[in-house]
């Protein structure tokens, strides 16, 4: 089991709800329908947070992300989420998956994991 301070990375999207960067707008952790019912994190501890905004910024038509969101492994517990490495990804990528949850139930956590990162407040620029 992973140190329950153990930390998780998650790009937050780009601004296009006219939030500030120090405010993590309401989809930062909502699932997108090609994530398949998989949320995506990074490792802080093989990553850092410059290194999984340049993965999430790789395509440079797209707009840019410019904060992280940070989880730790303590807060996922707290749902009973649980982060597994991606077999096919990068080696810092876990994926969590909700695939367990109903739609509804998706966004109630995606919204209690914004609010656990907000009140921590997102790593902007880094």
């Amino acid at each position: 089991m992973l140190n329950p301070d153990a930390r998780f990375y998650r790009a937050v999207p780009p601004n296009r709800d006219n939030y500030s960067p120090e405010e993590l707008p309401p989809r930062t952790f909502r699932l997108r329908e090609q994530d398949e019912g998989q949320l995506s994190l990074y490792d802080s501890s093989q990553i850092t947070a410059r290194e999984c905004l340049e993965l999430y910024n790789r395509n440079p038509e797209a707009p840019q992300a410019r904060a992280v969101a940070v989880i730790t492994m303590r807060e996922l517990n707290r749902l009973q989420l649980s982060p597994m490495p991606d077999p096919g990804g990068h080696p810092a990528h876990v994926l969590v998956s909700l695939t367990h949850l109903d739609p509804e139930r998706q966004t109630l956590y995606a919204n209690e994991l914004r609010r656990i990162a907000q009140a921590r407040g997102p790593i902007i620029d880094p």
